[in-house]
């Protein structure tokens, strides 16, 4: 199930300290395989080249958000390295919403779905209000 907030802000541009950053991948990778056992094995016992590509810019502090938001929102599998990124930046995959979820957040949002059967119009409508500076996350798909 996906939250329809993350509790994270975008990680700076700037390259994080490798030393923390790596301690703070190490800690991912424990809590990852812990939390869902032999299910991470397809990760591999360390983080591995494509993990980190994808996390190279992404701050250890948000690397911890970003884990407690994945046992939340992630309980019985483990996500994709996109989507933990996702869960680190405070991005929000729209098209990943179930119609529920992505009713409930239009309503949240102000966006008209009585009587619509029009996902992908709802999806746009909700993009477009989340654009507004309102402190929601960024908008991905």
């Amino acid at each position: 199930m996906t939250s329809l907030i993350t509790p994270s802000s975008p990680s700076s541009s700037a390259r994080p300290d490798s030393d923390s950053h790596a301690a703070a991948l190490d800690a991912l990778w424990l809590v990852m395989h812990g939390a869902y056992g032999s299910k991470a094995a397809v990760y591999g016992a360390t983080p591995n080249a494509g993990w980190r590509m994808v996390l190279e810019d992404v701050s250890p502090a948000d690397i911890v958000e970003g884990t407690r938001a994945m046992l939340r929102e992630y309980p019985e599998w483990p996500p994709t390295a996109g989507e933990f990124r996702n869960l680190c930046t405070g991005s929000l995959d729209i098209a990943r919403l179930d119609d529920g979820q992505l009713v409930a957040l239009a309503g949240k949002l102000g966006v008209k779905t009585i009587g619509r059967t029009d996902r992908d119009g709802i999806v746009r409508d909700v993009q477009r209000a989340m654009r507004r500076d309102d402190g929601l996350p960024a908008v991905t798909n």
